[in-house]
């Protein structure tokens, strides 16, 4: 019958023109049951499984290929455009019979998926043409290779290829991207979620130290993933900029957290290189890096256990890394040093506060851990000093704003604070430090009046 029909569906297309649109149903209908005829006579025949489904795609390849070398002459365009019923029968055979799946099983229905798109991309491109078959074929393709990594049962695996498919993907969109397939970046982005989810959850003890390599790796792609677009080597995938980004935070903050003893001092770092990258008035950077720096100066005061021996030299290191970093962007020339733009002057702003409140709360979590409190006014009060004096070496009137608020909070301890609880010693020297500040504070603003801001380097 399927042999009988094929004939058929031959005779009407060879006897009835292709541009003889009336008699199209003609054509159809026994190019239609030649090709359920065939698909019965597949799936009824006495073989095995993999095998029908194999025949299967192997037919429908067979058409479209050559529906490409007819070179737009086809004389059967109807059974050509109907083998797709053979791929659509092999999949819900595949999906239906579980057991058949295996590592070799998966990788040779793979490749005949990975075909299939290969042809009909080349469909497309040469006829010009506007079906989007290919689509659902490259679908079909990837998620037949992840299920086929999934059966090696090796995690690595998964990982390191499920990373590296969304940038092999988007190198093949910029050599197709004059031909609008703007499927493959899709379908290529959207992998990414499910490696960075399959990263995540091998952090759960599930790797052990020998493992860091893996992980690192997996960190670093979708840095080299952004570096590519930013050096327009993937010039049209600029949208996705801002989710890699996220990302690649996101993964190294963890991977730091995981592996690196003093994560707490590499965060204050990592925060810092985001800082000095921050040169085009992107904000999610310099979002990133108040996060990472936040979270650093919170752990190493009052969350994370260091070695006594360890800790001073930590909150110090990570006290001025901040301050380092304002004054890098104020004297290293930027693309924003001579623009009009209020991005730069806010960000040094932002520094300011930032390196401001990191010296106040490292020096007073330094203080309490490891000596006694009641010498707390006097070093708000040093502490002050040097902020304001940092605010007159810099000609920036945010330091000294700070200072006179810190100063502002020591005037305010020392009176409802220590006049109560210090004894009368550490009472009188609080007193005569503040007065002391207080004095080279009115002696530093009579000799040097209040000048507008200057933020640019």
């Amino acid at each position: 019958m399927a042999l009988l029909y094929t004939a058929f569906s031959i005779i009407a297309h060879t006897g009835i023109p292709n541009t003889d649109k009336s008699k199209k149903i003609q054509r159809t209908i026994p190019a239609f049951f030649s090709i359920i005829a065939t698909s019965v006579c597949v799936m009824s025949a006495g073989i095995p499984i993999i095998s029908k489904i194999i025949i299967l795609i192997t037919l429908y390849l067979t058409f479209t290929t050559y529906q490409y070398l007819s070179n737009n002459k086809n004389i059967l365009p109807e059974f050509c455009h109907g083998t797709h019923i053979f791929s659509a029968i092999a999949i819900i055979t595949t999906l239906n019979n579980p057991s058949i799946l295996n590592l070799q099983n998966l990788t040779i229905i793979s490749t005949l998926l990975f075909a299939s798109v290969a042809i009909n991309l080349c469909i497309r491109i040469k006829f010009g043409k506007t079906n989007k078959q290919h689509i659902i074929y490259l679908i079909l393709a990837t998620t037949s290779t992840l299920v086929t990594l999934i059966y090696t049962e090796n995690i690595a695996t998964f990982i390191i290829i499920s990373s590296l498919i969304p940038l092999a993907y988007h190198t093949l969109y910029k050599l197709l991207s004059k031909h609008r397939l703007h499927s493959i970046a899709i379908t290529g982005f959207s992998i990414y979620p499910i490696a960075w989810l399959a990263t995540l959850i091998t952090y759960q003890n599930f790797f052990s130290n020998p493992h860091i390599s893996i992980h690192l790796a997996t960190t670093l792609i979708p840095l080299t993933h952004l570096i590519l677009i930013k050096y327009n080597k993937l010039p049209h995938l600029k949208a996705i900029k801002p989710i890699l980004i996220i990302a690649t935070a996101t993964l190294i903050t963890i991977f730091q957290l995981k592996y690196m003893n003093h994560w707490q001092l590499t965060l204050a770092l990592t925060a810092m290189i985001y800082h000095l990258l921050d040169q085009k008035e992107n904000k999610i950077l310099t979002a990133i890096a108040a996060t990472l720096f936040t979270i650093s100066i919170t752990a190493i005061t009052t969350i994370t256990p260091v070695a006594s021996t360890a800790k001073p030299l930590m909150v110090n290191l990570i006290a001025l890394i901040p301050l380092t970093t304002y004054f890098i962007r104020k004297y290293t020339p930027s693309e924003n040093s001579t623009s009009t733009s209020t991005y730069y002057p806010s960000i040094q702003r932002t520094l300011a506060i930032l390196a401001s409140l990191a010296l106040w709360i490292a020096s007073s979590a330094h203080l309490i851990r490891f000596h006694d409190s009641s010498a707390l006014s006097i070093v708000w009060a040093l502490v002050g000093l040097i902020i304001l004096s940092i605010g007159f070496l810099s000609k920036d009137i945010t330091f000294r704003t700070m200072a006179i608020i810190i100063l502002g909070c020591t005037l305010a301890h020392v009176f409802t604070i220590d006049v109560w609880k210090l004894n009368a010693l550490l009472r009188i020297m609080s007193f005569i430090t503040l007065g002391i500040v207080l004095l080279i504070v009115g002696y530093l603003y009579c000799r040097k009046p209040d000048q507008p801001t200057n933020h640019k380097p």
